[in-house]
């Protein structure tokens, strides 16, 4: 699991829970997904404004060049696999499904049984019943570090 302050789907450990998909931040997240893909310069901005709203919010803030690193990739495997391969334009509805819908109930309620299209426990689904099937083309290191350049390009962020 990569965790790292700025998620775009998960608050800071400074706040307590940084595992449990937060709904406020990844609403703000999404709702600079406007239109029917997300573009690399639409992703680098949700990053960037996720980014400027924890670090102005945590006063414990971290985000070095590692973390950065971690949330490059972060779009870039979203962009990537729900995308055109390196020219982005990932699908908004596959994207937001994947982060918004978690398998697995609140754990207040008895588990539930999984479907074989349904990825393993704990991790968000796959959008398999809206169309989405996996590539026969083999995601790469390369690819995504290429995105995650371009997505830094697209940034304005600084790490300090």
């Amino acid at each position: 699991m990569i965790e790292h302050d700025g998620s775009l789907s998960r608050n800071d450990i400074f706040f307590g829970d940084n595992h449990s998909f937060n709904p406020a931040i990844f609403g703000g997240v999404a709702a600079h997904f406007t239109q029917r893909t997300i573009s690399i310069a639409t992703a680098a901005k949700a990053r960037t404004d996720r980014i400027a709203a924890a670090r102005a919010a945590n006063p414990q803030f971290v985000f070095t060049s590692r973390e950065n690193q971690f949330s490059l990739f972060e779009s870039a495997l979203y962009l990537r696999t729900f995308g055109r391969g390196t020219a982005g334009e990932a699908r908004r509805d596959w994207v937001e499904i994947m982060f918004r819908e978690s398998i697995l109930p609140p754990r207040r309620l008895p588990p539930i049984e999984l479907r074989a299209t349904d990825v393993a426990a704990g991790e968000e689904r796959l959008p398999y019943r809206e169309g989405f099937r996996r590539s026969d083309a083999v995601l790469t290191n390369d690819e995504i570090v290429e995105l995650s350049e371009k997505v830094r390009n697209a940034s304005s962020i600084s790490l300090a």
